[in-house]
């Protein structure tokens, strides 16, 4: 961060510890914000691997037969990091 401050003026070590948590908190809202917006892309990898199973155990939809049925909704939630996110509706 480029800090403004004139040629040969000098700031009060106050100041400079306020900068400095204002440039710390400025950081870690950057990261919470880049995890946040990455959220929705570890949900849609989590469904891609459910539906994948759901291939693996029941098959196509609409394929008729086998052991088992395609049938059912539970709307769970999964754990991103130590975030718990809700599914889908």
């Amino acid at each position: 961060m480029r800090r403004v401050i004139k040629k040969g003026k000098r700031i009060n070590a106050k100041a400079q510890q306020t900068i400095e948590e204002l440039e710390r908190d400025m950081k870690r809202e950057g990261r919470l914000s880049m995890i946040q917006a990455l959220i929705p892309l570890g949900m849609k990898a989590v469904e891609e691997e459910l539906q994948r199973e759901i291939r693996e155990f029941a098959g196509e939809r609409y394929s008729r037969g086998g052991d088992f049925s395609r049938w059912g909704k539970n709307p769970g939630s999964v754990f991103l990091g130590e975030q718990k996110v809700s599914g889908p509706a």
